[in-house]
Order: C-alpha cells, then sequence, then structure tokens
C-alpha cells in the first residue's frame, strides 16, 4: 500500500521540489495551489500529484476523513489551514466576432488525506481532554469550527480562479459543462513525456508500446506460417 507524505509542524505536507512545479501559484493568503493546462497537461499534473503527494481526495472525501462537515473543509481551505490543488482544463474558442477566448472548467480539486487524518487526530485529543475535563477554550473553539455547518456552503472561491476576476476573455464551463478533448490531444498523451511525468505514467506507456511490439511479432509470425 503506498504511503502517505509526511507533515510539517503545521501539519502541511511536505511538497518535494520536483513536484513544486507543477502544481501552480497559491491564492493570496491560501494553501489552494491552482494550475491550468489541457487534458493530457492535466492528466501528467495527476500522475505526478499520485507519486509525490500520494493519496488524495475531494472536500467531500476531505470531510469523512477528518471527521467534520463540508462546509468546514471549505472554511479550513479559504482561510490556509489546509492544502489543496486545483487543476483547470482549458481550451479556446472564438467570439461571433472571431476574437480568441479561454474556455476554462471548474477544477479537479485534490486534498493530502494525510493533513485531513492530521486535523482529525487533533479534533480527537481535543475531544479527550474536554471530556476529561481539562480542555480549554481553545479546544472548544477548534470543535466548534470542525462541526461548523451550512445548508449550501458555497464553493465559488474554489470554483473560480482569483486572476481571473474581471477578465473577460475567460470563460468558465459552469456545473457539467466539459471542454472536449481534441485528437491532437489524446494522440499527444501517447508521446514521450519526459521527466515532467510521474515513473508510473512512463511505465504505462512502455508496458502499452511492449504489448504493441508482441502483437506485431505475433502477426508477422502467423503469416509467415500460412505462405
Amino acid at each position: 500500500m503506498v504511503g502517505e507524505m509526511p507533515t510539517s509542524d503545521f501539519g502541511f505536507v511536505v511538497i518535494p521540489d520536483a513536484f513544486a512545479r507543477l502544481m501552480g501559484v497559491a491564492d493570496k493568503g491560501t494553501r489552494i495551489f491552482r494550475a491550468e493546462g489541457n487534458h493530457g497537461e492535466t492528466r501528467r499534473r495527476f500522475e505526478a500529484l499520485c507519486e509525490h503527494i500520494r493519496p488524495c481526495v475531494s472536500p467531500g472525501g476531505a470531510s469523512v476523513y477528518a471527521k467534520v462537515s463540508r462546509a468546514a473543509v471549505y472554511k479550513r481551505m479559504k482561510a490556509g489551514g489546509l492544502t489543496a490543488f486545483c487543476f483547470h482544463i482549458v481550451g479556446k474558442t472564438k467570439t461571433v466576432f472571431g476574437k480568441e477566448k479561454k474556455l476554462k472548467e471548474w477544477p479537479l480539486v485534490y486534498i493530502p488525506v494525510a493533513e485531513c487524518k492530521t486535523w482529525g487526530a487533533e479534533l480527537d485529543e481535543r475531544g479527550a481532554r474536554i471530556e476529561a475535563n481539562r480542555g480549554t477554550t481553545e479546544d472548544e473553539a477548534a470543535l466548534e469550527a470542525g462541526e461548523f455547518d451550512e445548508d449550501s456552503p458555497s464553493p465559488d472561491f474554489v470554483h473560480y480562479d482569483p486572476k481571473d476576476k474581471k477578465r473577460k476573455d475567460v470563460k468558465y464551463m459552469t456545473g457539467s459543462k466539459r471542454i472536449e478533448e481534441p485528437q491532437e490531444e489524446t494522440d499527444s498523451a501517447q508521446a514521450p513525456v519526459g521527466d515532467y511525468a510521474g515513473s508510473y505514467f512512463k511505465k504505462q506507456l512502455e508496458e502499452a508500446r511492449e504489448r504493441r511490439r508482441e502483437e506485431f511479432k505475433k502477426r508477422w509470425y502467423e503469416r509467415g506460417m500460412k505462405k
């Protein structure tokens, strides 16, 4: 089983240099890192995330691991207390006047499981102190923050990149709308990706090529036997 990444004294995952150049820039005052690219680039970022950061989950999954509400997860993300990697898939279109406009999907959001477990363990310790009548006001406040809830918590601060505010040349594909993957992107995803992708992705690519070579040899041999 793949292990989890170590965390710092503040409970944040330690980000290796090999992944730091791929994760994008953080929103001001947070640990929400954003990167954008086409479908192939997003796949390669995800492979690198799996290799360097280890298991990650969505905000809903984070609430399960930390044993808190989803609204509490969003609140902690917004306050800079939880790391999140947001990958936006982007594309292009043209207006009726022929002007190019960027299409941008709501991000795929990945939160490190290690941080969720650290948060959950901290709340368990605080709860135990309160039950033993050794709790502090800080313990009570932390537990209340974990139980914080809203009928409809708004994740708009996650969906929309702050850098795109007031930009008229960017159109977001909201809800279930998706950007179709052009054929050339699909083809390029099969090409060598060097050290940009994780070793897992390269291994999958090499295995696929080996299978194709074996199939070609088999067909060639069968053709020779029929002559």
